[in-house]
């Protein structure tokens, strides 16, 4: 379905209050008027189903408020249940994947700083696409983390995300 077809289903159907939509009239026995529309799958995104197809609600906050989709929509706060228009911008791949917090597999604490056992240093890396953007061998942790945040900002500006 285009965006602009698509635009004028969600402005009919519903009503948009602090992150939510809200059905406008019953749809069904089960989905009245005031209700608050879509589910939440395990990976903790909230969809819609429009006329038997799936949508992710922060894309359809999106449309309803500018009346075009963007290829990849960024939740500012890395909070995937907070769809307010505020938290949500539009961004490349490259910038949303910038935006995410620490990995569950980081071992040291701080996002992008590992330990190199064999040197008995940290390492400050921030890669992108298999390519190492910045790389800094560093003799404590805070030191490791502080030089991180300096370059997180020169390179990733304001998509920058410090863990």
């Amino acid at each position: 379905m285009n965006d602009k077809k698509l635009y004028s289903i969600i402005k009919d159907r519903f009503d948009y209050r602090d992150g939510n939509l809200f059905y406008k009239y019953d749809v069904g026995k089960r989905m009245k008027a005031g209700d608050k529309a879509g589910y939440y799958t395990p990976n903790k995104y909230a969809y819609i189903v429009i006329d038997k197809n799936s949508y992710l609600i922060h894309r359809l906050i999106y449309l309803w408020h500018h009346k075009y989709l963007p290829d990849t929509l960024d939740h500012i706060n890395n909070n995937r249940q907070d769809n307010r228009i505020e938290n949500l911008r539009p961004a490349t791949v490259s910038q949303n994947s910038q935006n995410r917090s620490i990995s569950v597999r980081n071992t040291t604490g701080v996002k992008g700083v590992y330990f190199h056992k064999r040197k008995g240093q940290y390492v400050a890396r921030i890669r992108s696409q298999q390519k190492n953007l910045f790389y800094r061998y560093c003799e404590t942790i805070e030191e490791a983390e502080k030089c991180l945040q300096v370059a997180r900002e020169k390179i990733h500006g304001e998509y920058a995300n410090h863990g």
